[in-house]
């Protein structure tokens, strides 16, 4: 009888987590037509750092959905999507796409260490820091004097997430 509760209970999950990727997606394709029919009208808008930023984001989220989707459906990565990519990069870029709740939460995360390549997938990888620097923020939040630092560890090709926070 477990087992049988146990498979129903994920057939539900499943069954939510594809509405929510549907109800995810509508909302970003519908912004993604209208920033293409600004730009048909506005051409100039093309080359705009804040419209190449939407569509990135707009790009990064479906990929995300399908991240999800893939994860809860049990399929493998796909490493398609992998390429050589620089760590302070990716980390420069995540601190500066991540939906701060105000400047306080911002100040308070910073990075360091020497740069290296790793190959990966970008959007994958910034979900996972996402994840971490949102948990970390979640429990500092309190703390004024709290940091989160960020480190690139040349030697070992890691990237280190740490506060000093209340910790587990």
């Amino acid at each position: 009888k477990q087992a049988i509760a146990t498979q129903e209970k994920n057939k539900v999950l499943k069954s939510l987590a594809g509405t929510i990727a549907h109800e995810m997606r509508n909302p970003l394709s519908q912004i993604y037509g209208s920033l293409y029919m600004i730009e048909q009208q506005l051409p100039q808008l093309s080359h705009n750092q804040y419209v190449k930023g939407a569509h990135q984001v707009i790009q990064n989220g479906l990929q995300v959905i399908d991240i999800t989707m893939d994860a809860i459906n049990e399929k493998p990565i796909n490493k398609e999507n992998f390429k050589i990519i620089s760590a302070q990069n990716l980390v420069a870029e995540t601190l500066k796409g991540y939906a701060y709740s105000d400047i306080d939460q911002a100040k308070k995360i910073s990075y360091k260490g020497d740069d290296f390549k790793l190959h990966a997938d970008t959007v994958m990888l910034k979900y996972v820091l996402y994840n971490l620097i949102g948990n970390a923020l979640y429990y500092v939040k309190t703390l004024p004097d709290a940091e989160i630092v960020i480190s690139l560890c040349s030697e070992s090709h890691q990237i280190e997430v740490r506060d000093t926070g209340p910790g587990v």
